[in-house]
């Protein structure tokens, strides 16, 4: 179990590591008041981000989740 936690935990400290850009450039609007959920499912929609459920989590332990926009 603590292995087990241990890979979570490097996953999530590591997960916003660029894997490569864009073929081009986009422009998403993100509707106001979005939770997290629906910003990374428009995210990973537009395939921006390749799994909504570790940006999920990366935003929420990081602090970050409260001030996407």
């Amino acid at each position: 179990c603590l292995l087990i936690s241990f890979v979570v935990l490097i996953k999530i400290i590591s997960y916003p590591v660029l894997e490569g850009s864009l073929e081009k450039e986009i422009t998403i609007e993100i509707p106001k008041s979005s939770s997290l959920y629906k910003i990374a499912s428009i995210l990973e929609n537009y395939n921006v981000i390749s799994n909504k459920y570790h940006f999920m989590t990366y935003a929420f332990f990081s602090g970050k989740s409260k001030s996407l926009k």
